[in-house]
């Protein structure tokens, strides 16, 4: 009896493993999209690449901030742009701001006198200088050495025209005046041709009057320019806040949008009378 129960035993101990290894398995399920968007790993993956973006646009932000705050960089020391236009200011800033001051009454004497200067003309001048420079490639490299733009350049062509179209007329010459003209400088004017002309022959003026009275009145103008700029100047009221202090008036800013707008309306009155008068 005891040894069948002790066989009984040994039975049951035999048996046991099987049933445990038959419990542990393992598993591999295929993994989803919204198991993954759910996952502790992705959302701390995707707070860190958040952060560091953050990071990176905040250091360019901080980059920009520099470099609009600074005109120059030496060697990690910035310099600030109220330096740069400080120095500026004092250099050039009268000559500057007198130019600027002429250019705009140009534009309002123009305006007053109803002169227009069309695109065709600049666009003429453009190509005169284009021309003379040896083509529009060499202009572009003079306009980048200048530090200039085509605008730039099509702005200055535009007010010396307006300027020429407002003064040529006033111009007084006698065919006495341009033919003396051309007697004197025909050989700088006309070099080409002078030096293509026998030892004794002249260049004839017939030939070369027109080109001649065109730089003829061309100097004329230039000579009249600055007188009649400062007889502009003279009776426009300029407050200059670039040389002098800037001045305060009670309502001054009122008055001035007050008297824009009538000095318009009197000028647009003016330009209906001509055009009903044509």
């Amino acid at each position: 009896m005891s040894k069948a129960k002790s066989k009984k035993k040994v039975t049951k101990a035999k048996s046991s493993p099987k049933k445990s290894l038959k419990s542990f398995k393992i598993k591999f399920e295929k993994p989803t999209w919204a198991g993954i968007k759910e996952s502790k790993i992705t959302r701390y993956s995707l707070l860190v690449l958040a952060i560091l973006v953050c990071f990176v646009i905040v250091d360019f932000g901080v980059q920009y901030l520099n470099n609009d705050y600074s005109a120059v960089v030496v060697n990690g020391v910035r310099i600030s742009r109220k330096e740069y236009y400080y120095r500026l200011d004092q250099a050039y800033g009268s000559s500057i701001s007198a130019q600027l001051i002429q250019e705009e009454l140009v534009r309002q004497e123009a305006l007053t006198e109803n002169v227009v200067v069309s695109e065709e003309e600049v666009q003429e001048e453009i190509d005169k200088i284009a021309e003379q420079l040896g083509g529009s490639d060499q202009l572009d490299i003079s306009l980048e050495a200048y530090n200039l733009t085509i605008e730039d350049l099509k702005e200055q062509i535009k007010i010396d025209l307006l300027a020429n179209k407002i003064l040529e007329p006033g111009i007084e010459y006698s065919e006495e005046d341009v033919k003396a003209f051309f007697e004197q400088y025909s050989n700088v004017i006309f070099a080409e041709e002078a030096s293509a002309l026998e030892e004794g022959e002249l260049l004839d003026y017939d030939t070369f009057r027109e080109k001649t009275l065109e730089i003829y009145l061309q100097q004329e103008v230039e000579s009249a320019k600055s007188t009649w700029l400062m007889e502009l100047e003279g009776s426009a009221k300029i407050q200059n806040n670039a040389v002098d202090r800037p001045e305060y008036e009670i309502l001054g800013a009122t008055r001035n949008i007050v008297t824009n707008i009538i000095d318009e309306a009197n000028t647009n009155n003016e330009i209906k009378e001509v055009i009903i008068e044509e």
